[in-house]
């Protein structure tokens, strides 16, 4: 059995469990509904907790200026620039054996598929280290084109805009529990109770 493989059973039987966790759990909450509604309620308000996860990374979202740190060095950037681009562009073109790096890699993958993704990533960091070469002789001849080019071209964007709705609280579902707790945990008793059936039928059948 290859790696791949065995890592595949690893993730099928984990998300087994967790189905069958899942399950037992509705099934539980369900009957705890029916049988003791107040109480059930009660218990899952004082668990129930929001956690904003655009909060979180908003640090993240915020801008940051690297330019100033960069261009108060320029000579010294530049080096670095330049040195970093004719290193990455000489490993990558006579250096690094791609042939025997696919094949090393591939002993448990697809060949075919490992190709394309390492040829990729090779393009990729090929242009980088060409970019970074042009960038480095930019702001050694010319201190002032590459700023203007930059401000021109440079734009900020952030996915705050875009993830506020989801970040947002929704209690919908709770609502519909709170104002009909009986039949809230009877739907969820029978498709827990369905699941469960079906994942016992599915193990015993592998």
């Amino acid at each position: 059995m290859s790696g791949s493989e065995h890592l595949g059973e690893i993730l099928i039987s984990a998300a087994f469990w967790v189905c069958i966790l899942a399950a037992c759990t509705g099934i539980a909450l369900g009957i705890a509904l029916n049988l003791n509604s107040a109480q059930t309620l009660r218990f899952l308000k004082a668990t129930n907790r929001w956690i904003s996860v655009r909060k979180r990374l908003e640090p993240l979202a915020a801008p940051h200026d690297v330019d100033k740190a960069i261009f108060k060095r320029r000579r010294s950037s530049a080096t670095v620039f330049i040195i970093g681009g004719i290193y990455t562009v000489v490993m990558l073109v006579f250096v690094v054996d791609f042939p025997h790096v696919v094949q090393a890699l591939s002993a448990d993958a697809n060949p075919v598929i490992v190709g394309i993704l390492i040829d990729a990533l090779r393009w990729f960091l090929l242009l980088s280290g060409v970019l970074a070469l042009v960038v480095g002789v930019t702001m050694l001849v010319s201190e002032k084109t590459l700023p203007a080019l930059q401000a021109r071209l440079e734009h900020w964007y952030t996915a705050d805009k875009v993830s506020r709705s989801g970040g947002e609280m929704r209690m919908t579902l709770d609502n519909i529990t709170a104002a009909y707790p009986r039949a809230t945990g009877l739907v969820l008793l029978l498709i827990s109770s369905y699941a469960l059936i079906t994942a016992i039928i599915v193990w015993v059948i592998n």
